[in-house]
């Protein structure tokens, strides 16, 4: 089998915050800002949301979206997974969850219940910052 490696095959969804007040302010820093105020839900949704959507314009690549634990323990969650790409009209084969280490540990039934559900709906999934992390 041969692969062509000429050609993008994927692209991550990635949220930015550029403030007016304070400039670039890097996605560390929001989480927590979205963690407090308790809007993380409404965030991780409008992301899944806007990246089906966008991922329609580029019919040949599969769109990756991070994940959150949070999101993982939400039981209407894969409902809601589902129900975007089915509005977006996006083929379930064109999405792929980025989920931590950490998702799969914290309440380890209910998430590998949802990621089973997906999975056999043809979303992918991937393991993000898989491993130790090693800082300089």
């Amino acid at each position: 089998m041969t692969v062509d490696r000429s050609r993008i095959a994927a692209v991550e969804a990635l949220l930015r915050w550029n403030s007016a007040t304070r400039g670039p302010v890097g996605p560390a820093d929001f989480i927590v800002m979205a963690e407090k105020i308790n809007v993380t839900k409404e965030l991780g949704e409008f992301v899944l949301r806007r990246a089906c959507r966008d991922a329609l314009n580029r019919p040949q690549l599969v769109v990756s979206v991070n994940v959150s634990a949070m999101q993982l323990q939400d039981p209407q969650f894969a409902a809601l997974v589902e129900g975007t790409i089915r509005e977006a009209e996006l083929p379930p084969t064109r999405l792929e969850l980025e989920i931590v280490e950490s998702a799969l540990i914290e309440s380890f039934d209910l998430t590998e219940k949802v990621l089973t559900r997906l999975r056999r709906h043809g979303v992918r999934i991937a393991l993000d910052d898989f491993g130790p992390s090693i800082r300089a």
